[in-house]
C-alpha cells in the first residue's frame, strides 16, 4: 500500500466511514458500513471530496423516505470546520448543496470575525458556492484523486 492510499484509508476510518467503503454512483457519494435499526430504518455516513474540503453526510433512510441526519464539513487533514444535525429534513442533493454552502459560509465568516479579518461575504459567498457545487456535481472519483493528489503534494 502506498503512503497516500494509507492517507486516504486513514482519512475514511477517522471521518466514520468504517473498514468497507463503496462508491454509490446513483448518489455521488462513497458510502460507509450501514446498520439497520430495530424499527427497519437504514443509518449510514457518505462522503463526498473535492481538494480542499471534505463533506460527511448521516443519512437515514426509511421504507418511505431518506433523511439527512447531519452534516460536518472538514478540512483535508480531517480538521472540523462546520457541523449541523438535522430532524426530519429530507435528503436530495439540493438541499445537501443548500446546506452546505450555508454552514461553511457561516463558518469561514465567523471564524474571520474572531481573527479581526475582513472579507466580502458576496465574494466569499461565490467561492463557497464552487467548492459546494464541486462536491456535489463532479464525479466523485476525480474528486478523490484531486483530494489524493493535493495531500500528496502537501506531504
Amino acid at each position: 500500500m502506498t503512503q497516500i492510499t494509507t492517507k486516504i484509508s486513514n482519512t475514511l476510518s477517522t471521518l466514520g466511514l468504517g473498514s468497507k467503503v463503496t462508491l454509490q454512483e446513483s448518489m455521488n457519494l462513497f458510502v460507509g458500513n450501514a446498520y439497520t435499526s430495530n424499527a427497519g430504518n437504514t443509518y449510514f455516513n457518505g462522503l463526498r471530496f473535492t481538494p480542499d474540503i471534505v463533506i460527511k453526510e448521516s443519512i437515514g433512510q426509511g421504507h418511505t423516505h431518506t433523511f439527512l441526519n447531519g452534516l460536518k464539513i472538514y478540512a483535508p487533514d480531517g480538521t472540523l470546520i462546520s457541523e449541523e444535525n438535522y430532524h426530519c429534513f429530507y435528503y436530495s442533493k439540493d438541499n445537501i448543496r443548500h446546506q452546505a454552502k450555508n454552514i461553511l459560509l457561516d463558518a469561514l465568516m465567523d471564524t474571520a470575525k474572531r481573527k479581526g479579518i475582513q472579507l466580502l461575504k458576496e465574494q466569499v459567498k461565490k467561492q463557497v458556492g464552487k467548492v459546494i457545487d464541486m462536491a456535489i456535481d463532479r464525479p466523485q472519483t476525480e474528486m478523490l484523486e484531486q483530494f489524493a493528489q493535493k495531500q500528496k503534494r502537501l506531504g
